[in-house]
């Protein structure tokens, strides 16, 4: 099974376990164990990923969001690339403010967290209660309403407030010049600027151009090393580089 079919695998996985895993990532679970004092699952395991960040990018966007797998099987389906929309581009930012400013006020105004309880308040396995199942349904529906109407990952561009966690970990990664996994060009003189790198970017953004320019960095490329998978003149390596 070559690298790109099992990252593929490995995101539909994520998103058919959806339902057992939506009370551990859930960021209100975050917030309410925050409010008691209580560093739950759910601040805990952002808090891995933010600090995975300099060194893996946002590889958790494009390897195991659940959401990301959703995303990924109808932008397949579709071929429907972003639709641009500029005023949306700032709400992740915003709402991940609100979200990351609502913890830190709670732990301030609780005094600090007093302990960890990884399953606090988690009903564990489903059933869940009818809340939950209502909470992580209506989570599953908003991408697969923004990808149809958007076009590929547009609930990654537009309204995913977990990705800013990974951008600026990606930003810190650079500036302090840490080997970093992600798509590396090697040999820009070959690019016959084919744009099979640019048509498979589930991103929908112009690799071509950045290969061009000799590095592919840019805020929405998640790391899943597709640009390198469909170039045919080895242009681009995916692995770890500084």
């Amino acid at each position: 099974m070559t690298l790109q079919r099992t990252r593929k695998v490995m995101l539909v996985l994520s998103f058919l376990l959806f339902p057992v895993t939506f009370m551990y990532l859930s960021p209100v679970m975050a917030l309410g164990g925050t409010y008691f004092g209580v560093v739950s699952f759910g601040l805990a395991f952002w808090a891995a990923v933010a600090l995975s960040a300099p060194l893996v990018g946002r590889a958790f966007c494009s390897w195991v969001c659940p959401l990301g797998g959703i995303q990924m099987c109808l932008g397949d389906a579709s071929g429907k690339s972003l639709v641009p929309v500029r005023y949306l581009r700032v709400a992740k930012y915003q709402i991940w403010a609100a979200w990351v400013g609502s913890i830190l006020f709670l732990a301030v105004k609780v005094g600090g967290y007093t302990g960890m309880e990884l399953m606090w308040e988690n009903p564990g396995f489903p059933p869940y209660e009818l809340g939950a199942h209502i909470a992580w349904l209506g989570f599953s529906l908003l991408p697969v309403v923004l990808v149809l109407l958007l076009g590929r990952r547009a609930f990654c561009h537009y309204l995913c407030f977990f990705s800013p966690l990974n951008i600026i970990g990606t930003r810190v990664g650079r500036w302090l010049r840490l080997p970093m996994l992600g798509a590396h060009v090697v040999a820009a003189e070959r690019c016959t600027a084919c744009q099979r790198c640019s048509k498979g970017c589930p991103m929908s953004l112009d690799v071509t151009g950045m290969v061009k320019q000799g590095a592919i960095r840019h805020p929405e490329c998640i790391t899943c090393g597709n640009c390198a998978a469909t170039c045919k003149s080895d242009v681009i390596r995916y692995g770890m580089d500084r």
